[in-house]
C-alpha cells in the first residue's frame, strides 16, 4: 500500500467513526428504529459456506439499551482496531517518510523515531494489549529517564506524554477521548 491510499484510508476510518458515533446516537434513541428493530427482524451475514448468520435485531437493540456502557465499550473497540490497523499499515517505508517529511533522520536506529511517532506506538501497543499500557519493560532503563520518567525515548503528543506512571492505566477513556484518537490519527496522516 502506498502512502497516497494509506492517507486515503485514516481519512476513511475517522469518517467511520464519526458515522458509528452517530448510529449509536440514533440507536440509543426510540423512534423510528424501533421498527427497523422490531420482533423477527434480523440482520444477516453471507459466510464462505455460502449460509448466512443471522443475529436478531431486536436482542441486539435491547443489549444496547440496556448496558448503559455500551457506547463507550463498543466506540473504544473501533478506536482500539482502527489505530491498530494504521500502525500495522506504517511499514518500514512508512516509517521512513514519516521522519524524513517531519525532519528526523531516516535510519533504521529506534532512537531516530520522532517523539509524535513514538507517542503513537505506544498508543498502539495499549490497544494491542486490550486497551491497557503496558510499560513494564521499560522499567530496568527508567533511571536513564529519572527526570522525566518517560519510556526509553522520549513520547509526547499534543501535550500527551507516555510515562512510566501509566503503566497498567486505561488509554480509553482514562487517557485519551475520541476526539484526541481522531486528532491522533489525522495528525499521523498528515505527517507520513
Amino acid at each position: 500500500m502506498d502512502i497516497i491510499k494509506l492517507k486515503k484510508e485514516i481519512d476513511e476510518i475517522i469518517k467511520s467513526i464519526a458515522v458509528n458515533d452517530t448510529l449509536l446516537y440514533f440507536i440509543n434513541k426510540p423512534s423510528q428504529i424501533d421498527k427497523i428493530f422490531s420482533a423477527g427482524n434480523v440482520a444477516s451475514f453471507p459466510t464462505k459456506k455460502g449460509h448466512k448468520k443471522e443475529i436478531q435485531l431486536d436482542s441486539a437493540l435491547q443489549f444496547c439499551r440496556s448496558n448503559p456502557a455500551f457506547n463507550l465499550m463498543y466506540l473504544k473497540k473501533v478506536l482500539m482496531v482502527e489505530i491498530n490497523w494504521v500502525f500495522t499499515n506504517l511499514s518500514y517505508r512508512f516509517r521512513q517518510s514519516y521522519r524524513a517529511s517531519y525532519g528526523t533522520t531516516p535510519c533504521t536506529d529506534k532512537k531516530d523515531f520522532s517523539k509524535e511517532f513514538e507517542f503513537f506506538r505506544h498508543i498502539r501497543d495499549a490497544c494491542a494489549h486490550g486497551n491497557t499500557f503496558n510499560l513494564e519493560e521499560h522499567k530496568p532503563t527508567a533511571e536513564l529517564f529519572d527526570k522525566t520518567k518517560n519510556p526509553h525515548y522520549e513520547a509526547t503528543w499534543n501535550g500527551f506524554s507516555i510515562y512510566l506512571g501509566l503503566d497498567k492505566s486505561e488509554l480509553f477513556f482514562d487517557f485519551m477521548q475520541c476526539g484526541d484518537a481522531i486528532e491522533l490519527l489525522e495528525f499521523v496522516k498528515d505527517h507520513i
